[in-house]
């Protein structure tokens, strides 16, 4: 769900998302499918992001992500996918959150409030919220703020952890052209 406070309108979608994680070269790999409002796909390997828009099935669009935003986006899954107590305090400054307990989709929960020490990182996400099960030991909810009280919520049901997972992929059809919007 995607908050904006300065019409006071919320935005839900519904989806679902994969995430590999190399175990050696640590390489991210995450995979994207909402199938809702926004009806996208989303695929990001490598230094490489796509992005297919459904309501406009001819292209997908192409991100570069070796130098300007490899860094962040790396951060930004680092919040719910793959990260340990290292990986996050070099990139955020942590502390308990309030209230310290809580119950999320039926899991018990600790909160934690997590504040990027970049700040490039800093300048597009102000802290994040994330609610971690006490059983698992991993994020079943997330709250990014963005600025000006805007925020993004997501809560993760139905998780496994080390599924066998299938290549992360995009199909498209065929005759799709790639646009690189970004240079």
């Amino acid at each position: 769900m995607a908050h904006t406070e300065v019409v006071n309108a919320d935005d839900t979608d519904l989806g679902a998302i994969m995430v590999q994680r190399g175990a050696k070269t640590r390489a991210l790999h995450m995979w994207s499918d909402s199938g809702q409002r926004y009806a996208k796909k989303i695929l990001v390997a490598g230094s490489k992001a796509q992005v297919y828009l459904l309501k406009n099935p001819t292209e997908v669009q192409e991100y570069d992500l070796t130098k300007k935003f490899r860094g962040m986006f790396e951060q930004f899954l680092l919040l719910g996918f793959g990260s340990n107590s290292k990986d996050l305090s070099s990139a955020y400054t942590i502390k308990l959150g309030e209230p310290a307990s809580e119950t999320i989709a039926g899991e018990k929960t600790t909160k934690i409030e997590l504040t990027p020490k970049s700040q490039e990182m800093l300048a597009s996400l102000k802290k994040c919220e994330l609610w971690i099960a006490d059983s698992k030991g991993i994020a079943v909810q997330q709250k990014v703020y963005t600025g000006g009280g805007d925020y993004m919520l997501a809560t993760y049901t139905n998780m496994t952890i080390n599924p066998s997972l299938p290549d992360l992929k995009l199909d498209l059809p065929k005759g799709v052209k790639v646009v690189k919007p970004l240079k």
